[in-house]
């Protein structure tokens, strides 16, 4: 996967890359970004049991921790996979049952 800066993956790549099928959702969340004070506003796109790709305007370092909030779910802690185009990619340190958030 190229680094921050280069062209963004393709979908193949991405998806190449999951051990979990992601579905896609639309999930209003927070996200809150290792040494920063507040978190922000953002869009779940697509949901797994072991991560998401969030829409976010931040450009983040890959392996950046964070902690997402989910509806229903709670906050789940995770790193920054990838970042590209205002998206984000989360790997979640724990898995999750995605269904509780989008349904």
């Amino acid at each position: 996967m190229p680094p921050i800066g280069d062209h963004a993956p393709s979908a193949d790549d991405l998806a190449n890359r999951r051990v979990l099928p992601r579905e896609p959702v639309a999930l209003s969340a927070a996200v809150q970004f290792e040494g920063e004070s507040h978190p922000h506003d953002v869009m779940v796109r697509n949901l797994s049991a072991d991560g998401a790709m969030i829409l976010c305007p931040r450009v983040m370092e890959i392996g950046t921790t964070l902690t997402l909030s989910l509806p229903a779910v709670g906050e789940v802690a995770g790193t920054v996979a990838w970042c590209a185009e205002q998206r984000i990619g989360v790997a979640f340190a724990e898995p999750i049952d995605p269904s509780q958030a989008s349904g």
